[in-house]
């Protein structure tokens, strides 16, 4: 019973954990969207506006490295994180959702050198008349979080085994004692 007990517990705070982060990753990606949507519908026309979200802003995060790129409508790069062509060609992103859509789906990825990564497109018609229509994609490597949940198992897994152990041993010696004053 103490195994089940310890089972039931350590599953709740794996799907505790792992649903946190999913979510803190989904609020993440849902807050670049929504800059990169805003500056392309209100400043369709001026890549510089646009160069310090996807270029320096994303480079500079060391806690959570995304990558962003902007397309045009006939799908060339307009503007891009530094090296995302590298580790996620714009051709492997998923059809972007419908023009100007409020929320995209976000698709879980993961690239041949171990890094995973969580991605988002969307397009984005213009405010500005005659202005084009432009596709974001955005990446957040999670490869971090990916290492940490398979940690997380593993010690998980451990303090089960150990948990275990300690309540049949420590069964073990309750039922001795228990069973003394039968024995005398």
């Amino acid at each position: 019973s103490s195994f089940t007990i310890l089972l039931f517990a350590m599953v709740f705070l794996y799907h505790s954990l792992t649903s946190n982060l999913g979510i803190e990753d989904r609020q993440f990606l849902a807050e670049k969207r929504h800059v990169l949507y805003t500056m392309l519908r209100l400043h369709p026309a001026e890549p510089e506006f646009w160069k310090k979200e996807v270029q320096w802003e994303s480079g500079e995060l060391k806690s959570a490295r995304y990558f962003a790129r902007i397309l045009d409508a006939k799908g060339r790069i307009l503007i891009e994180t530094s090296g995302m062509s590298k580790i996620l060609p714009w051709k492997d992103f998923r059809a972007p959702t419908e023009a100007n859509a409020t929320v995209g789906k976000v698709i879980k990825r993961f690239v041949s050198n171990d890094r995973s990564f969580l991605t988002l497109v969307t397009r984005v018609a213009p405010e500005v008349p005659g202005g084009q229509e432009r596709t974001i994609q955005i990446a957040l490597d999670v490869s971090n979080e990916v290492a940490f949940i398979i940690q997380y198992r593993r010690h998980l897994a451990l303090a089960l085994i150990l948990g275990t152990i300690l309540a049949a041993g420590v069964g073990v010696i309750v039922a001795r004692r228990g069973m003394a004053p039968l024995r005398r």
